[in-house]
């Protein structure tokens, strides 16, 4: 399901938000292709700008995300590939500061509670995931269809306690910070920080439960 090879795709501009799982997905594909960032022209643009650059011609390629990417299917735009197809999953993580953390155990602990007690909700009510969805998207100035947040919501899976035990956190972060370093977009001293910086403290007890 990966389209391209060196020939077809080497010298093309794409347009993407530098820094993101978007540009990590770039890079990713050019991978497998055999090929290396500098081999193309990588320019950094805002998504929605980007597939209207992508829909006037100004570009070969743009790596987009929801809900921007529907609207390029229902556009008859090709998809050439994505980080599944390319062997990884995006996952979302719980993200603080020190400050934020140290000696907070138990407020922290009661904060994750709540977010999995969210994550059931949403889990087990599409509809109300739906509404809130479509809410939140019009809030930040992305509106779309009902049917776009949908084809999303069914993309998803919200994890909630049962997912914990015997989960390894920090995969994806990890995987991520080792691509960026292998690519030159990062130091290789950053490495150690996605090991010291992922506590799984305030999951521990979802974990052996």
């Amino acid at each position: 399901t990966v389209l391209g090879s060196p020939d077809t795709v080497k010298g093309i501009t794409i347009l993407t938000p530098v820094g993101t799982a978007q540009h990590f997905t770039i890079l990713k594909w050019l991978e497998k292709l055999g090929l290396e960032a500098t081999d193309v022209n990588i320019v950094n643009m805002d998504t929605v700008q980007a597939y209207q650059a992508m829909q006037a011609g100004q570009c070969d390629a743009v790596s987009l995300n929801v809900p921007t990417f529907f609207d390029a299917v229902n556009d008859g735009m090709v998809q050439v590939a994505n980080l599944a197809d390319l062997g990884t999953r995006y996952v979302d993580m719980v993200v603080a500061n020190r400050k934020a953390v140290e000696g907070k155990a138990d407020l922290i602990e009661k904060y994750m509670e709540c977010l999995l007690e969210a994550n059931a909700a949403l889990q087990n009510d599409q509809e109300m995931a739906t509404d809130l969805f479509m809410e939140f998207l019009k809030e930040n100035g992305m509106e779309t269809t009902r049917e776009n947040c949908v084809s999303d919501l069914q993309r998803a899976k919200f994890l909630v306690k049962e997912d914990w035990k015997g989960r390894e956190l920090g995969n994806f972060a990890k995987e991520l910070g080792e691509f960026y370093v292998g690519q030159g977009q990062l130091d290789a001293s950053a490495i150690d920080k996605f090991t010291t910086n992922v506590d799984n403290t305030f999951v521990k007890g979802y974990q052996q439960g």
